[in-house]
């Protein structure tokens, strides 16, 4: 392609116009992006350390708050009064008001809690009196983990009903005895959900993009919907963790299945364990920068076609008449006349000299088609003769073979036996007169063989046990004619000189599409040698061999050669034998079994 005329002239032109426009667009989009990009991720990095800050301050105002209840008098008092009830099996209702009053008043004075709670060892809480807190995630999760800061939830140990209805994120600290160090329950500090989550919410990254808190383990803090971004969040946490955490923040790019691009700014908050992730598409982000790289990249592409229209203006007198002769060439050479006559340009002038060298060329197409027709059609009638003679030579062989078997019960005085192997030879040669086509029902062919096995069965009694399968069921499948009763009198041959009781086989199954035709015996087998020219005769020799054998050796070597001719390359042989082992000849015919050989009956 680009030894052409019009592929040089349309490289020169390209080359000397889109040099220079080609550095002045990068040097554009380089500055741009490096600018603009830095600007976008500084104020996305300031917005997130902002929230940061807020949460960090909601959540070491929560601890606060836990160790004030915890050092207070009128929680350790009534730490010792609840002790020396649950002895008793009694309950003091004054100092649960008095206590109830106390964390009342405590979240009264600090807006940002929603409430406090305490939780006596696993006997009751303080506002519903009950331990059904123990059952309760958040709870377990203390138990085993000694997990302080718990995921948004649902809590009735409120003191109101409209408290229990709203979503809430706790801090769990161990409830002491000061005096003793004795742990006995839990102080749980609620903060609203809702404090979190608004100002979460307002912060932007593009359209799509979020902003999440999650917690150690990646699993979200405010029962935040993950799976817009999880398969990015997951990636971005793993590499975060092990290369950045250190840091306490910072920005990891990460490429999603699909291939594209995503930024993940993350900070790890101070008290709570939580990391905050922002995840956005980098196309997103940065899309002013994609916009600028757009248009420069639609500015480049119109000088770069206007350059191509003006070398393809110039270059068409000349070199599209001769790109197109060349790609006619090219067919020549694979072989596609029809496509090599279509791509030929057109002549305008006999005195051009393209215009002369293409003609020329056309006239030496047209007779090179001409000679290849001839000949194709010459091959045809060659092969179709060839075939015609293998089908007449195989009657003759087996008749004598059949009559000779014939001869012999007479001369035993086998008269009844006479009787029965000439009425199976009757059927057979009244099979074998039908010439209207040259492939024939299956089921038509398995009783010509089922015909044949009846003589030999008359002839050697119990010597031969032939079995005759049938797999195909009720499908209408046509193979060849005559070539399944050469390959089992093949097998008979063999074997009756080699072992005492002959065992064929006839299995008949469709496979991949087509039909697989398997013959086996308890022979004496044959060599590889022989297997592997079996299997790999010349396409010369398949059938003239045969035509030349005088009649010797013609029975499977015959199908073999009739089959190839007619099947093509459709057809496949595979023979499995080892000297002494017996053997298989498997024939396997092509889909539908239509003939190759142009004028059959199919």
């Amino acid at each position: 392609m680009f030894h052409s005329l019009r592929a040089r002239l349309i490289i020169m032109f390209s080359v000397l116009l889109m040099i220079p426009l080609v550095a002045i667009i990068g040097i554009v989009i380089n500055v741009s992006t490096d600018v603009i990009g830095k600007l976008i991720r500084v104020s996305t990095s300031q917005t997130m350390n902002q929230y940061a800050e807020y949460v960090n301050s909601l959540t070491g105002r929560a601890e606060e708050v836990a160790e004030q209840v915890l050092a207070s008098e009128t929680a350790q008092d009534w730490i010792v009064l609840q002790q020396e009830r649950k002895r008793a099996s009694q309950t003091e209702f004054a100092s649960n008001m008095k206590m109830q009053q106390y964390l009342s008043a405590i979240s009264s004075n600090h807006s940002q809690i929603e409430s406090v709670a305490v939780f006596f060892e696993d006997w009751y809480g303080i506002w519903s009196f009950n331990d059904e807190y123990t059952q309760k995630d958040w709870y377990v999760a203390y138990q085993q983990d000694r997990v302080r800061w718990t995921p948004s939830h649902y809590d009735r140990d409120q003191p109101s009903i409209s408290m229990r209805t709203l979503p809430i994120n706790s801090y769990i600290h161990p409830l002491t005895q000061l005096d003793t160090l004795t742990n006995v329950g839990l102080i749980k500090v609620n903060i609203a959900t809702e404090q979190i989550q608004r100002p979460l919410d307002q912060i932007r990254l593009g359209d799509t993009g979020r902003v999440y808190l999650l917690q150690s383990d990646g699993k979200p803090v405010l029962g935040q919907d993950l799976a817009q971004h999880l398969p990015v969040l997951q990636s971005g946490l793993g590499e975060i963790e092990t290369a950045h955490m250190a840091k306490g923040g910072d920005t990891v790019r990460i490429v999603d299945g699909k291939g594209e691009p995503y930024l993940l700014f993350y900070r790890k908050l101070d008290a709570a364990g939580w990391i905050l992730a922002g995840v956005v598409s980098e196309g997103e982000l940065f899309g002013r920068i994609a916009g600028i790289r757009r248009l420069a990249l639609l500015c480049g592409g119109v000088s770069f076609l206007a350059a191509v229209l003006a070398a393809y203006w110039l270059s068409a007198g000349i070199a599209k008449p001769l790109s197109r002769l060349a790609s006619s060439m090219r067919w020549v050479e694979k072989g596609d006349l029809a496509k090599a006559e279509n791509r030929m340009p057109g002549v305008t002038s006999r005195y051009r000299e393209v215009d002369f060298v293409i003609s020329m060329f056309g006239r030496m197409l047209a007779r090179l088609r001409e000679y290849i027709e001839l000949e194709v059609e010459l091959t045809i009638r060659r092969r179709d003769a060839e075939y015609k003679a293998l089908l007449l030579q195989m009657n003759p062989h087996f008749l004598y073979n059949t009559l000779e078997a014939i001869g012999s019960l007479a001369v035993q005085g086998r008269d009844r036996d006479v009787l029965k192997v000439t009425e199976s030879l009757g059927l057979m040669l009244r099979y074998s007169l039908k010439l209207d086509s040259e492939f024939v029902p299956l089921q038509e062919e398995l009783k010509y063989v089922r015909y044949y096995a009846a003589i030999l069965t008359q002839v050697y009694g119990e010597r031969i046990h032939m079995s005759v399968r049938d797999e195909t069921g009720a499908a209408q499948a046509r193979v060849l004619k005559f070539i399944l009763q050469p390959l089992v009198e093949n097998a008979v041959k063999y074997s009756m000189d080699y072992t005492e009781k002959v065992e064929i086989a006839l299995t008949v199954r469709p496979e991949d599409g087509g039909l697989s035709i398997a013959v086996s015996d308890n022979g004496p087998g044959m060599s590889r040698e022989l297997a592997l020219q079996l299997m790999n005769m010349p396409a010369a020799d398949r059938g003239q061999d045969i035509l030349n054998s005088e009649g010797r050796k013609i029975g499977l070597r015959n199908v073999i050669a009739r089959c190839r001719l007619c099947y093509g390359d459709g057809f496949r042989l595979q023979i499995e034998s080892e000297p002494g082992a017996g053997t298989t000849i498997r024939l396997k015919l092509p889909q539908g079994g239509d003939c190759d050989v142009s004028g059959y009956d199919c």
